[in-house]
C-alpha cells in the first residue's frame, strides 16, 4: 500500500470535500480512490457503465433541453 500526499492551500476545501463524502456515505479516501481509477483506465472497454451510472444517481435535472442547448458551446 502505497501512502499519497496532497498539498491543499485552501483548509476550507478539505472540510468540504469531507462533508460531501460523509453525504454520500463515503471516505474522502474511498472517493479518492474511485478518481485515481477512473483515470487510469485507459481501456475503456474495462469501465463498467452500469456501475458508473449509478455513482451519479444523487443528481437530478429537473427539466429537459431542447436540441440548440444541448449543443451550446
Amino acid at each position: 500500500m502505497k501512502n499519497v500526499t496532497f498539498r491543499v492551500e485552501d483548509d476550507k476545501l478539505i472540510e468540504k470535500a469531507r462533508l460531501k463524502a460523509r453525504s454520500l456515505n463515503r471516505s474522502l479516501n474511498d472517493l479518492f480512490l474511485d478518481w485515481l481509477k477512473t483515470l487510469s483506465n485507459d481501456n475503456s472497454k474495462n469501465l463498467n457503465y452500469e456501475e458508473y451510472i449509478s455513482k451519479f444517481k444523487h443528481i437530478k435535472i429537473d427539466r429537459t433541453f431542447s436540441r440548440n442547448e444541448m449543443n451550446e458551446r
